[in-house]
């Protein structure tokens, strides 16, 4: 967790024209779609494992994968774990009335067979739960929020492609309102040929005879009919772990000691990942600020609370023997409020009128045309049926007005600034290239009351158990922009992608020398696409560069590394920001290099190169260059492979048949060789440190065709161009910085790159429209590995990363647009 915010965007899309703040007169839904339209041009739409792996090349799937993938999680859950007594859990975290003399009398009748829960074979524990917490749902109001209990463990979610989706929890609470329902229950055909697939297997194991213990099985198997579900996360509001009794892969001991209750086992670690997975998916799936668990081992369970900071676990008790605790929570949860579960109260399901008016509106937008072909697509993923369809609720205190914006001295901010402040100054400051904010701030549960904004808890927990904690609590985060932009990877080709990217450095430019700003997480998700219509009625595309949440003012900047998480995305930092994050300061530097990194990256990913057709070697590359790592003392270090790529004057690997692209790349491979060569004597006093310390820690070119015209007249046209820094370029060429001068830190402002791209599209002209982007050459790795959801990450497919322009943005959900960053 690299910050203490959460952050939640979302942004209406336009297709072109300035961008303008709606005023805050309230209008009714149809009139204000209506002004967004004039306004915006369009509608709205809907390592540390969290720091190393949405683009990494090694997956999930298998079981060895998953079980490594477990580790990991655990060993970031390390310290956000704190056990607290069962009642203090019950009364801190549980509210509500207790149940009457009659309702407890009922609530302990429930048996548990102790039979089953001391057995082998889990899976015969869910049914008998289920019966027991129907008991205790039963009971409370049909008026309420009420659930149902339901075995969802062989089923896991169809709407769902991402890795997350893919996992079966043992039992879901889900919503009982008959509207919900079809989401997670099965049609009467489905649950047919359910029950023929398990007569089959009743016969078989009993050799196709009838028996009296064949029949039991079959009413046993029509009892479990009852309680049989899908995984539908987007609808889970509580998920319940089961482990048998005399399983190795128990999360939690039946310890209560401090230094026993977390086994060190490697069985226990995996199952503590596994229940991670699970609360960090409802999280994401859903607009949570906590989540409640149940964990249930043999006839031991606890109870859990889930935040963005960690767990608060309950001390294990034994629910077969005396079931009144379990069943009091399973009632108490029942009668909760949606926000006493932990959902968010700013946002809310929206009503089918709302999502009537949403609907007809689009319709008349791409009727006349004022909604783009990718903006229409976008609609339909996120206004799909598959999932929930919310509204979000923004104060208008949060609203950025124009005056905001303008340009004026802006003073330096204070240490604790929040992104839209970040965006404020930069456009009070002429940034170029940036989204515009149209609100942000901390989220509040109420708009009544300062003291509801949206806190995590579990650091509280953790510090009074250990005072010298480091657990850090996050505040919930908002921000909205102005439009939906396109994905970096729906570029139409590489000249394409070299403009945009120009754009994007532009921008990084603009805001560390006009705001005093740098943006420390340059990656393919921080840099979009914009169309629009320039003066002249063309059609054109621009970078935009977005995310400024890890972004840092001058003044905040030289002190070294205080904690093991760093800012930015692993694949895309610079070599020395991964082999000494203990040491290294981030500089402008960095993120030059991290460019050039982002560029390599995605030519191999789409372009022509000597891997292009050799699966393994291009995985091994990959996965050696941009997301290997090791473990030293408390901090994840790479960069290894990096850093020999940036210390050879020769490009990475050879192009195909794209000469714009091996320009591009052949010549940042030089600037990065003379700024590596300049920072020698700075490398060699990290190194020493390092040993001071003592601490170990675990292609040929095909000619580029007839030129079309010798004049370039795209979004770039009117840079300035500078012919000194083109000098140097050509100088660098024929060698002779080498022979003439030292070596100089030429990545420490942006004036040599951003030149290396101007010329690489001047002498380019003629792959203005060449079809030189092919198919997602990570794709293999993708179809037999699932990406793991994190921070940081190389094969990872995510709804709306698209190839072709035109792809439609999937059906399927993709992850929550509200993460803890």
């Amino acid at each position: 967790m690299a910050s203490s915010r959460k952050k939640s965007k979302a942004t209406p899309a336009r297709t072109a024209g300035a961008p303008r703040t709606p005023p805050r007169s309230p209008k009714s839904t149809a009139a204000r779609l209506e002004e967004i339209v004039a306004s915006t041009g369009s509608t709205p739409a809907s390592a540390k494992v969290s720091a190393q792996v949405t683009h990494a090349v090694l997956g999930t799937e298998g079981q060895n994968l998953r079980k490594k993938y477990q580790q990991r999680l655990n060993n970031e859950m390390v310290g956000h774990w704190v056990q607290v007594k069962k009642r203090d859990f019950m009364t801190d975290h549980v509210p509500g009335d207790e149940p009457s003399e009659e309702e407890l009398a009922e609530l302990k009748s429930v048996c548990f067979d102790k039979k089953v829960f001391k057995g082998n074979d889990e899976s015969k524990m869910y049914t008998i739960f289920c019966k027991g917490a129907k008991k205790a749902l039963d009971l409370c109001p049909e008026s309420g929020d009420k659930l149902v209990a339901k075995n969802t463990s062989r089923y896991p979610d169809q709407n769902n492609d991402d890795e997350g989706g893919k996992h079966r929890p043992d039992v879901v609470l889900y919503p009982a309102e008959k509207t919900v329902q079809d989401r997670y229950t099965f049609t009467t055909k489905e649950l047919k040929k359910i029950a023929a697939k398990e007569k089959q297997a009743r016969e078989k194991a009993h050799g196709g005879h009838t028996s009296t213990q064949q029949e039991l099985s079959r009413i046993d198997a029509e009892e479990r009919k009852k309680y049989l579900a899908r995984t539908a996360w987007g609808w889970a509001s509580l998920i319940v772990e089961f482990k048998a009794a005399n399983s190795a892969g128990q999360p939690f001991s039946t310890s209560v000691s401090p230094d026993e209750w977390l086994s060190n086992a490697e069985s226990s670690a995996e199952a503590r990942g596994q229940i991670a997975d699970y609360a960090a998916t409802v999280l994401r799936y859903q607009p949570r600020c906590f989540c409640f668990m149940i964990v249930i081992s043999g006839c031991s369970a606890r109870l859990l609370r889930w935040d963005r900071c960690g767990a608060i676990v309950s001390e294990p008790f034994d629910f077969v023997e005396d079931p009144e605790l379990l069943m009091t929570f399973l009632y108490k949860y029942g009668r909760m409020s949606q926000a006493q579960r932990g959902y968010d109260p700013t946002v809310q399901e929206a009503t089918p009128a709302e999502i009537k008016t949403m609907k007809d509106w689009k319709k008349k937008a791409v009727k006349t045309k004022r909604m783009s072909k990718y903006h229409a697509q976008c609609f339909e993923a996120a206004m799909g049926e598959a999932w929930p369809i919310y509204k979000v609720i923004v104060p208008k205190e949060d609203v950025v007005c124009d005056a905001s914006l303008r340009p004026k001295d802006a003073g330096d901010l204070e240490k604790s600034h929040q992104e839209h402040e970040i965006y404020i100054r930069l456009w009070q400051n002429g940034v170029r290239y940036i989204a515009r904010p149209v609100s942000g701030g901390d989220v509040r549960s109420s708009r009544d009351s300062d003291d509801s904004v949206q806190r995590t808890l579990t650091q509280k927990y953790i510090k009074a158990a250990d005072p010298k904690s480091e657990a850090v609590g996050r505040v919930h985060y908002r921000l909205i922009c102005d439009q939906v932009y396109r994905p970096l990877e729906t570029y139409k080709n590489a000249f394409q992608m070299i403009e945009v990217l120009y754009c994007a450095i532009t921008a990084h430019k603009d805001a560390w020398e006009k705001a005093y700003v740098l943006h420390r997480d340059i990656s393919v998700g921080n840099v979009l696409l914009e169309d629009y219509i320039d003066e002249k009625g063309k059609p054109q595309v621009r970078g935009i560069l977005n995310d400024w949440d890890m972004a840092k003012l001058r003044i905040e900047l030289g002190g070294k590394p205080t904690q093991a998480s760093r800012s930015g995305t692993w694949q895309f930092m610079s070599a020395l920001l991964l082999k000494y994050p203990d040491q290294k300061q981030h500089e402008v530097a960095d993120d030059m290099e991290s460019f050039v990194h982002l560029i390599n990256w995605l030519v191999l990913k789409w372009h022509k190169h000597e891997f292009s057709g050799q699966t393994r070697r291009l995985f091994d590359h990959v996965n050696d260059v941009y997301d290997a790592f090791s473990r030293y003392d408390k901090f994840d270090v790479g960069g290894e492979n990096k850093l020999k790529q940036m210390k050879c004057k020769d490009a990475p690997f050879e192009l195909v048949e794209t000469p714009v692209l091996a320009t591009l790349t052949e010549e940042l491979a030089k600037l990065c060789h003379e700024h590596h060569n300049a920072i020698e004597p700075d490398v060699k006093r990290m190194k020493q440190e390092r040993q001071r310390k003592n601490v170990q820690n675990p292609v040929v070119q095909t000619p580029e065709g007839e030129a079309i015209d010798d004049k370039y007249d795209g979004p770039l046209a009117s840079e300035p161009y500078r012919e000194e820094y083109v000098a140097r370029i050509k100088a660098r060429s024929r060698q002779a910085l080498e022979l003439t001068s030292p070596s100089r830190r030429v990545l420490d402002d942006h004036e040599e790159l951003s030149t290396i791209f101007l010329f690489t599209l001047r002498e380019h002209l003629s792959s203005r429209n060449k079809d030189d982007k092919g198919e997602d050459q990570f794709k293999p790795f993708t179809d037999s590995f699932i990406g793991i959801h994190t921070r940081y990450g190389s094969f990872k497919r995510k709804p709306g990363n698209h190839g072709p322009e035109n792809d439609a943005p999937s059906s399927k959900r993709a992850k929550g647009s509200a993460t803890y960053a």
